[in-house]
Parts: structure tokens; sequence; C-alpha cells
């Protein structure tokens, strides 16, 4: 794999190359994605020019294709934070000291003047928490105030915008031809916050045969956690077709619950999706903290397809810090339609900053099989080599 880029104060553009695939003796050179990239700061927004995806966002899927893009890149403003954060306030007798603690951890101090007052955008992670407020007065009385909180990252502030624009032509065949573009394309996504617990989405596509509409959103149930859902409408050679889901999260120090479902008729398509989708999709969710001895997640799934039989599946994992690395074990059943079982044990560690090494072994019907890798990334300053040494054993032995 190859790639070259070019900056300047214009922009960037940056073109990604595969020179081949020694494993197989094969070495047809294949462009990938060639993109130029313009940022804007100061609207916190990204022209983009080439190839890309395209956001699907809640209502659809990301296609990759050749056009212009224009959308809004918050990373442009690392500081920015885009989901509402809590507020706690109090009523103060005279000039006081106001403290806040998160989770029992004090996070801000400030000197507030008599009479009521706030403090807002506090610097609370994702998720379910708890807020304490101790005002201490000149003579050393003291209040406290207990709130609890819910904070999702999916939600956005109250009048902020989220979009994405693309016009362009459906990429085909990536990683096999280098320019090979198909039927053309436009879509549209935006997503409003209309209050702070409340976020509405839609969603518009446009294709040669092919035209959907979509709308939801996400709405904050207080500190039970949060509900989204959303309805897309389509049309494909003259024929409709609809899809409707609707998902609910929870997310605490201690554990956290998800719990999602999708339906989708029969003539439903979407960029993306070009055969007939599963009719209903489900699945569920549950991780546990047990501090200090790591955490366990598990995963349900169950589709109902329409060209084949029903699949369901269970898999758990469990990660834990052993020394100065990390330890997981992930195991994945597979119910029906057949039965079949795998799991894998990795260890990693980071060495430096930008050097790590892991180790996998695993184990499927097919046998025993482990991986070792170890990897060099760039630091802060982006400058130096990237690399990655890798050995498997097994059915697919080899050195990458």
């Amino acid at each position: 794999l190859l790639e070259l880029g070019l900056f300047d104060q214009v922009g960037v553009l940056i073109s990604g190359f595969r020179a081949g695939d020694v494993a197989n003796d094969e070495r047809v050179f294949v462009r990938l994605d060639t993109t130029f990239t313009r940022d804007f700061p100061e609207r916190r927004a990204s022209l983009r020019l080439g190839d890309s995806l395209t956001e699907g966002g809640a209502l659809g899927r990301p296609v990759r294709f050749g056009g212009i893009q224009w959308s809004t890149d918050f990373s442009t403003d690392p500081t920015f934070v885009t989901f509402p954060l809590p507020t706690i306030g109090g009523l103060a007798d005279q000039p006081s000291v106001a403290e806040v603690f998160l989770n029992n951890t004090r996070r801000v101090t400030e000197e507030v003047p008599p009479g009521p007052f706030a403090i807002e955008d506090l610097p609370a992670l994702t998720g379910a928490g708890e807020l304490q407020l101790k005002v201490t007065d000149l003579l050393g009385r003291e209040q406290l105030i207990t709130q609890s909180y819910y904070v999702s990252s999916r939600l956005l502030r109250a009048g902020l915008s989220e979009y994405s624009y693309e016009v362009g032509f459906e990429r085909e065949k990536f990683n096999e031809a280098s320019f090979d573009y198909g039927k053309p394309l436009a879509a549209a996504t935006q997503r409003y916050g209309i209050s702070n617990g409340l976020t509405g989405e839609g969603r518009i596509e446009l294709s040669e045969r092919q035209q959907t509409l979509g709308g939801g959103g996400s709405v904050l149930l207080g500190t039970l956690g949060l509900v989204s859902g959303g309805v897309v409408g389509s049309r494909h050679d003259g024929q409709p077709g609809f899809a409707t889901f609707a998902d609910y999260e929870y997310r605490a120090e201690r554990f956290d619950v998800g719990a999602r479902s999708r339906y989708s008729s029969s003539g439903f398509r979407q960029l993306g999706l070009d055969q007939r989708p599963a009719r209903r999709v489900d699945q569920a969710s549950f991780g546990l903290n047990v501090f200090p001895y790591g955490r366990l997640g598990m995963l349900l799934v169950n589709a109902d397809t329409r060209d084949g039989p029903n699949r369901l599946s269970a898999s758990a994992n469990y990660s834990v810090p052993i020394g100065p690395g990390s330890f997981l074990v992930n195991a994945v059943r597979t119910l029906h339609p057949e039965q079949e079982f795998a799991i894998t044990a990795t260890y990693a560690v980071s060495l430096t900053p930008v050097d790590s090494m892991s180790s996998t072994v695993g184990w499927q019907e097919q046998g025993l099989g482990s991986r070792s890798q170890y990897s060099r990334g760039r630091g802060a300053s982006d400058i130096g080599p990237s690399y990655r040494l890798a050995s498997e054993t097994g059915e697919n032995a080899r050195l990458v």
C-alpha cells in the first residue's frame, strides 16, 4: 500500500494506491481513494473533492463515491463540544464558594455572588452520573445539592446543526479497478438540536432508479437513558418500500444496556443496499464493570432473513488490565441455523506512545491459530515512519 500527499494553505491532496498482493503473486497496480480536502475552521466544516464516503447517519448507509462533499467537521475545532453537558445551580444568601463534584471527584470551584446562580457545561463523561454542589458562605455554612444526570454524544446542543451534502457517482469495484464509477447519486443528511434533550434528523437520497426520504431523531428520557428511532421510505423502479427502527441505550459507571430493532419491507432500497433486506434484525447488549477485575460484555443478535434461514448468534467478551497491558477474551456462538463456536484470547501492551505489541491465540472448528504483531504509529508530530510486522500460524500461516 502506498500513499502520496501534497499540502499547502489551499488544502490537502491525498491519493492511495495498492501495488499488488505479494502473498497471491498479484502485481496489479490499483488506485484507491484520491481526495482534495479544504477545511474551514471558522465554520467547522470541510469541502472534499474526489473520492469519499457519504455520511449515512442513523437513516442511511455510508457509500463510496466520487464527487463533491460539503459537511460539518467538528474536528477542525477540537475544543468544541457538540452534545449538551449537565448544568447545576443553587441560591447563595451572600458571597460564597461553589464546588462541583462529579461522581465524588471535584471538578469545578467558583466564587458566586449573592442570589441564584448556575454552573453550566460541566465536563462530565457520557452516560449516567451524579453531580454534587457544595456551597460554602463566608461564615463557613454549607449547602449540599445532589442531582443526577445523563449525557449522550448522540444528542446535539440546542440550536446546533450537523449536515452533509454529497453529489457524484457511486464507486464500484473499489480495490479492483482504478476508475470504475457507476450511477449518479445525490444525498443530504441534516441533524438539528431542537432542544438539549431532543435532536431531529432528516435524510434524502436520489439516484437513477431509486429515491429515499427519511426522518427520525433521539430523545433523552431524563436520567433513564436515550431512545432513538426513525422511518425511511423508498421508491425503487416504481416499487415503494419502507424501513423503521428503534433503539434504547443506558450507560452507567457500573453497567450498560442496549436494545435495537429494525424492520424493512421487501421493496425497501437505499444507497448501499441493492438487494432485498432482512425482514427484521433485533439486538440486545449488556455490559458490566467489575472493578477492579475488568469488564464483561454480552451481545445477542437475531436476524429474520427473507432469502434464507433465520440467524441467531451470541457473543461475550471479557477484558482486564494485567501488568503493563490488557487481556481480552472474546467468544462467539452461532445458535441457528448451524451451531458453531469460536474463541480468541489477546494480550496487548503499549511499549511507548507510538509502539505496541499484541499476541492472539484463537480456536474454531478449523483448528487452532495464533497471531503476533508489533506496530509503530506516528506521534503527535505526525512525522516519522509507521509500520506493522506480524506473523500468523494455523490454516492461513503467513508473515505480513
